[in-house]
């Protein structure tokens, strides 16, 4: 029943991290009533890597992914990331 493990945020990008060839990890923030929640997000490299060339800090991203766990709890391992706001491009 993989379907019924599905999440969609909405958050302000804050940064990455190139782990290895693999795997990146993202960090978005969400606001919250109670303060910033700062989420990390597992995804590959190359999708890390055009996060880096087409987001500045605070830009606004919503990210599809399934809920999973590791040794440090659980995390969000992202299977679409949507660009809602993004550098201006210089022509």
């Amino acid at each position: 029943m993989d379907y019924l493990n599905r999440c969609l945020l909405l958050g302000r990008y804050r940064s990455t991290t190139i782990i290895d060839d693999n795997v990146s990890c993202l960090v978005i923030v969400i606001n919250d009533e109670d303060g910033d929640l700062t989420i990390p997000i597992i995804t590959s490299t190359d999708v890390a890597k055009k996060i880096i060339n087409n987001c500045e800090d605070d830009s606004l991203i919503g990210i599809k992914g399934k809920i999973d766990a590791d040794e440090n709890g659980l995390i969000i391992r992202a299977e679409k990331i949507s660009f809602l706001s993004h550098k201006e491009r210089a022509d």
